[in-house]
């Protein structure tokens, strides 16, 4: 087995609200973007989602398919494989690029999906997007 070791650089970093009455995400890998072959001989990405508030299946939070990331590229996941993952506010959710994924439908008449979160990846791949940061002359 070969061993890559490397400091995580930020890959993308989101606040991700869902409305009350917002449709389910797909599930989906994140490391699709640095077209990973799966099983992965090693992780591209880890995903992380941060509860600022509670998260629970009624609110829209992430669904994980527990298991997904030794899956091959030609297994696709059921929805009923699909596992809530609920949090109290100031947990945080971390998961495998190559596993599973997607924000839950909110079935919730007035609270939005608990949000941020972002993707980080090893630095033997390039970070999906550049970020590109300004600030007017002068400062804040």
């Amino acid at each position: 087995m070969r061993i890559i070791v490397s400091r995580p650089q930020l890959t993308n970093s989101m606040a991700f609200y869902l409305g009350p009455g917002s449709k389910a995400q797909g599930l989906h890998r994140d490391d699709r973007c640095h077209y990973t072959r799966h099983p992965a001989r090693y992780e591209t990405d880890n995903g992380i989602k941060f509860a600022g508030t509670k998260s629970y299946k009624a609110n829209g939070v992430t669904n994980v398919v527990p298991g997904s990331n030794h899956w091959d590229d030609h297994r696709k996941p059921n929805p009923e494989e699909a596992v809530p993952a609920e949090l109290e506010k100031g947990d945080a959710l971390i998961w495998l690029g190559s596993t599973y994924h997607g924000a839950g439908f909110n079935s919730t008449k007035d609270e939005m999906s608990p949000p941020p979160g972002g993707t980080y990846n090893s630095r033997v791949v390039s970070p999906g997007r550049e970020a590109v940061f300004s600030l007017p002359s002068g400062g804040c």
